[in-house]
C-alpha cells in the first residue's frame, strides 16, 4: 500500500511502498481533472484496487476522456472501495464508466 488513508490528491510515499502501479513514479499527478465550470450532473462510483495517488490519476484520466465529463474527484480508500465522483453535462452510464475504470486497471464494484 502507498498509504493508510487519504482523500483526493496524494503524493507517492517517500519509502518503498510495494505499490506496483507507482513504484517507478517520482511524483503522482492530481486526482482531480477539471475542464470547465460547475457541472450540472454528477455520477458516483465505488472502485476497488486503488491504493495511491497514481491509481487516482489513472482512473481520473480515463474517466476524464469520456464525452461530457468536466471533472473527476476521488475519495481514496486504500485497500477498500474508493468513491469516484464524475461531474459533467450528462450522466455517465455504468457500462461506460466500468469500461473506463477497467481500462485504467481497476474494478467498478458499485454505483452510488
Amino acid at each position: 500500500m502507498c498509504g493508510t488513508s487519504a482523500q483526493g490528491n496524494l503524493p507517492p510515499s517517500e519509502s518503498s511502498s510495494g505499490c506496483a502501479c507507482c513504484s517507478a513514479q517520482e511524483q503522482a499527478t492530481p486526482g482531480t481533472v477539471p475542464r470547465t465550470g460547475d457541472a450540472p450532473v454528477a455520477s458516483e462510483f465505488l472502485v476497488a484496487g486503488m491504493t495511491c495517488g497514481h491509481c487516482v490519476s489513472s482512473v481520473s484520466t480515463e474517466l476524464g476522456k469520456l464525452d461530457g465529463v468536466d471533472e473527476v474527484t476521488v475519495a481514496l480508500v486504500p485497500g477498500g472501495a474508493s468513491k469516484v465522483s464524475v461531474h459533467g453535462t450528462r450522466p455517465i452510464p455504468d457500462e461506460t464508466a466500468g469500461a473506463a475504470i477497467r481500462n485504467a486497471g481497476y474494478e467498478l464494484v458499485a454505483t452510488t
